[in-house]
């Protein structure tokens, strides 16, 4: 709604569409409707999808309570967790990639890219040396 804001000429700028409209506090705004990681883990494998836990050390969670939630959302049905991702250092990596043998998940890789709203990130190619090896593609066909 911002991108459309500023491209229709009524803010200058994106930031301004969300200060003014559409911002957490601002005349326009909508709260998003929340749901918790199970259930968002059951849509996702009811829709037919495979749910994979996005970049789990961006969350800030102590080990423990990060195995917990791993040990929890994978009762429920989560298939994968992102082991490659542009931020990780090599620990983090090591650490996902752990997690994901412990609890029998895929491990995936992501770029993070989200189209216009981060223009500074291709499809594929994530920030700084992001390597995802081909085979993790080939393990989620097998799913």
């Amino acid at each position: 709604y911002a991108r459309y804001l500023f491209q229709q000429g009524h803010v200058k700028s994106m930031p301004e569409a969300f200060d003014r409209y559409i911002g957490d506090r601002a005349p326009c705004f909508i709260p998003r409707e929340k749901v918790t990681p199970q259930k968002a883990v059951e849509l996702i494998r009811k829709a037919g999808g495979i749910p994979v836990l996005a970049h789990p050390p961006l969350y800030h969670m102590s080990d423990a309570r990060l195995d917990k939630l791993v040990r929890e959302l994978t009762e429920t049905g989560l298939a994968g967790i992102e082991a490659y991702y542009s931020t990780y250092t090599a620990g983090e990596t090591v650490h996902m990639k752990s997690l994901a043998r412990q609890y029998h998940l895929l491990i995936t890789g992501g770029s993070d890219f989200h189209g216009a709203n981060k223009p500074d990130i291709d499809l594929g190619i994530g920030k700084g040396s992001l390597h995802v090896p081909d085979s993790i593609l080939d393990d989620l066909h097998l799913r």
